[in-house]
């Protein structure tokens, strides 16, 4: 889009150089949703709602401050920035514009990004794709086309657009989870912990005769590996086992 704007060349570097710090530091976010992912899974995996819960706001908290940091260096180093990427002057001062214009969204993106992590966490990879692709696709491309096209705001007014989405995506993925924390306690296995349950007894004694079968083929299998196929004898196969351990 930025390529049919008027002066393009100079529209086209300022993108260029937005997109490469943004993917920068879009690294640091995707980190910490994969470990809100892992953390938060892991919570509901050992029927710990509750941690879960504790999980998330730790991520939320923790995706702010590092966030506010990267808006605020994004903000004051908005002229130095561009000149690593850039020699020509107005290239320069058009992408430190789009800098000061992007960084308040950078907050809003961060969270967005580590929310997505949460909910693939919880289960609900489905509910993280539809916000992503209503935010981003519905919401934010016609919002940059308007911004850019329609109102003649140039390059500055896709990444209005982009930020437009970006708002979208992050208050929506806040309502859910803000809905999900102000659960009561008994619903708490039902929104957080949906997809554990307690082993039945069935499970319990499905999981203790397999393992009993697997040990006493894998004795068999040690036995039948010394003796070269002779009947294995209990407690001789069992004294070579542990030979061999």
């Amino acid at each position: 889009m930025a390529g049919v704007l008027p002066n393009a060349v100079v529209s086209v570097s300022a993108h260029a150089v937005q997109v490469n710090v943004n993917n920068m530091i879009y690294m640091v976010f995707w980190g910490l949703a994969v470990a809100s992912n892992v953390r938060i899974g892991n919570c509901l995996g050992a029927n710990s709602p509750n941690q879960a819960k504790l999980a998330c706001k730790v991520a939320q908290l923790l995706t702010l401050s590092i966030s506010v940091v990267f808006a605020v260096s994004m903000y004051v180093f908005r002229g130095v920035i561009p000149s690593l990427f850039l020699t020509e002057r107005e290239s320069i001062d058009r992408s430190a514009s789009l800098l000061a214009i992007w960084a308040p969204f950078e907050i809003l993106d961060g969270q967005n990004t580590v929310l997505q992590g949460v909910y693939r966490g919880l289960g609900k990879q489905k509910v993280a794709a539809t916000v992503s692709a209503v935010a981003f696709y519905a919401c934010g491309i016609p919002a940059a086309a308007l911004f850019g096209f329609r109102l003649a705001l140039g390059v500055e007014g896709l990444w209005l657009g982009f930020g437009f989405g970006t708002c979208t995506g992050s208050a929506k993925a806040h309502s859910l989870v803000s809905a999900s924390a102000k659960i009561r306690p008994h619903q708490a296995r039902h929104m957080w912990g949906s997809i554990t349950r307690p082993p039945t007894k069935s499970l319990k004694a499905s999981i203790m005769s397999s393992g009993i079968a697997e040990g006493s083929a894998f004795i068999k299998q040690r036995w039948i590996r010394w003796t070269g196929g002779t009947k294995p004898d209990l407690f001789q196969g069992r004294s070579l086992w542990a030979m061999e351990m």
